[in-house]
């Protein structure tokens, strides 16, 4: 990501990092494939209602878990009834900037309301495992899904007793993203062969688009699915790349993909439509566009992204690494660039909420610190329980959790 901003090889971690974000998302979408370009055009975006804009007063920190003094990170997050169940990684040393990570072990946690918090991963069951996707099944359950050294999953009933399933993805392959929506659920697997997966129980899977070389973010909404991103990224013939399903099988092409100068582009639902947003190309602002169906996209505003001094002579500009969308909320995630990031080396840069998708607040967490790895505050998954935003990520090494009042 971000060629000119970040050089050699990015450390396993550092790939799990930047594709956090955009795994799990809140039904919240729309998308209408069965339409064609010609028949449909681009709506204005939704205004929100009822959304109260967050000011530092109105989050708190709910849980901050890190019993090795590694590194530890909240990855996904899922809802069924009463009970919330986070996932994510906990390592037993800082992350090296390149080669393989330390020893780390699968990690899980349970709430019934955003604000109480419990270190729930069963004994022995992820020993080993980066934990690394979650969702709630329609029978009232969870699937979680890790990879250590193969593709794995774990089924759970109530999310506190958990037992090996067989995993429904090739073995050499890896769930980079999942994504959760009112039509089922909708997955990135990358291996040998990279495609999309689709679900409607989250149980039985079947691949049903195959990608070649395109980078993409997916997202679920409540009338279907929307990826968006780059084709042939970081050469000469980079061009958005967009596509759209109503039922996970059958894909449409975009007609006016996401524009992106390079990088990646991060699709999420919100009120019924669709927003994208790229990495930001080390520039001051990057674009938002919107979509009412995930084909039609146009540039609705920007979002700004703030330059770090690193020291003396060298600043660091933030870059955008993931968009989350949990109705009325749109949370921005970023990080900050070479030299104060590369490979495994990470500083968290400013994380960003909207409920429009044009005007965005600062969230009031900890900032990172150049020279400081894993410092900082990062948002990768969300959440809406019982009205109140909440947030799973990492700060300043600990996986963590804020609820918006």
């Amino acid at each position: 990501m971000l060629a000119a901003a970040m050089r050699g090889r990015i450390s396993i971690l550092a790939v799990t990092l930047l594709v956090a974000g955009c795994q799990s998302q809140t039904p919240s979408g729309s998308a209408s494939p069965s339409s064609t370009a010609s028949e449909t055009q681009s709506a204005a975006p939704s205004v929100a209602a009822s959304a109260t804009d967050p000011g530092p007063a109105a989050w708190s920190e709910t849980g901050s878990f890190n019993d090795t003094g590694g590194f530890s990170l909240v990855i996904d997050i899922a809802q069924n009834g009463t009970v919330v169940v986070a996932v994510g990684t906990q390592y037993v040393a800082p992350i090296p900037n390149f080669g393989f990570p330390p020893d780390h072990d699968g990690r899980l946690w349970i709430s019934e309301d955003g604000y109480t918090w419990s270190d729930a991963a069963p004994a022995g069951v992820f020993d080993g495992v980066s934990l690394n996707q979650v969702l709630a099944t329609p029978a009232g359950g969870f699937v979680a899904f890790g990879f250590g050294p193969a593709q794995r999953a774990w089924g759970s009933a109530d999310g506190e007793t958990w037992t090996e399933i067989p995993s429904p993805f090739p073995a050499n392959s890896t769930v980079t993203s999942l994504a959760s929506g009112a039509q089922g659920y909708l997955t990135l697997v990358d291996g040998p062969a990279r495609q999309l997966w689709f679900s409607g129980d989250g149980a039985a899977w079947a691949a049903t688009y195959a990608l070649a070389d395109q980078a993409v973010s997916i997202g679920a909404g409540d009338e279907g699915f929307a990826v968006a991103g780059t084709a042939n990224p970081g050469t000469a013939q980079a061009a958005p790349f967009g596509i759209a399903s109503s039922d996970g099988s059958g894909w449409v092409p975009a007609a006016t993909p996401p524009s992106v100068a390079s990088g990646a582009v991060h699709v999420a639902p919100h009120a019924g439509d669709w927003y994208a947003m790229a990495n930001g190309d080390l520039t001051a602002t990057t674009p938002v566009s919107f979509s009412a169906n995930g084909l039609d996209w146009a540039q609705s505003g920007s979002m700004p992204l703030a330059e770090v001094q690193a020291d003396a002579t060298t600043t660091c500009r933030e870059f955008v690494t993931a968009l989350h969308g949990s109705t009325p909320w749109l949370v921005a995630t970023s990080r900050l660039s070479f030299p104060c990031s590369e490979g495994g080396f990470v500083v968290h840069g400013t994380q960003r909420a909207s409920t429009d998708g044009t005007t965005w607040t600062d969230l009031p967490f900890a900032a990172g610190t150049p020279g400081q790895t894993g410092s900082g505050s990062a948002v990768f998954a969300t959440v809406m329980v019982n009205g109140r935003l909440v947030l799973a990520g990492q700060s300043n090494s600990a996986a963590t959790f804020w609820i918006g009042e």
